[in-house]
């Protein structure tokens, strides 16, 4: 056995492989992950209704709902009708709910939306435009809230029930203008 300062060469190689990923974990180059408060950043969105290029800057103003999701998940599927029925509760206010699909088969999304009569908009990553990145979204579904200012005021990992009285109530406290509790 090759031994050098008394450790065998395989726990010297697995300290050498921890040492450097803990070391890669603390780059400060490495992107933070966007919290409460920071600014949302710009995303590129194209539409899966009509194939058209989106920018999030083009909807400053309004309260945005962000709900990143795909077919092959469960949970995404049993929140979908929650996230429509918000749409529809805040429908002529400044609140816009947004779905942005995971899913490689954009068709399957478009026969998923349609079968379930989702008219909400929904997108898909523009290419080369890495939506999921940017915000450090790891698993479906999550939800990004945004007030009128662009920034983020939740981060709402898991499904949810959006029609109800809790998230109803934080949605009119960010149009009031009004900072969410714990953020």
């Amino acid at each position: 056995m090759n031994q050098e300062h008394g450790l065998p060469a395989a726990i010297r190689a697995l300290f050498c492989c921890c040492l450097c990923l803990a070391l890669a974990a603390c780059d400060p180059r490495a992107p933070a992950v966007p919290q409460s408060g920071d600014a949302l950043p710009s995303l590129q969105l194209v539409g899966l209704a009509d194939g058209r290029q989106y920018a999030t800057d083009d909807w400053k103003g309004s309260v945005l709902v962000i709900n990143f999701w795909a077919t092959w998940c469960e949970p995404c599927r049993r929140e979908m009708p929650s996230l429509e029925a918000l749409q529809r509760r805040f429908a002529g206010a400044p609140v816009r709910v947004i779905g942005i699909t995971m899913d490689d088969d954009l068709n399957l999304a478009r026969e998923f939306l349609l079968a379930q009569k989702i008219t909400f908009p929904n997108h898909a990553e523009a290419p080369g435009a890495r939506a999921r990145d940017a915000l450090s979204v790891q698993l479906l579904p999550e939800t990004i809230l945004v007030d009128v200012g662009g920034r983020i005021a939740a981060r709402v990992k898991g499904a949810r029930d959006w029609a109800g009285a809790d998230a109803v109530a934080e949605l009119n406290a960010l149009l009031r203008g009004e900072r969410l509790p714990g953020s």
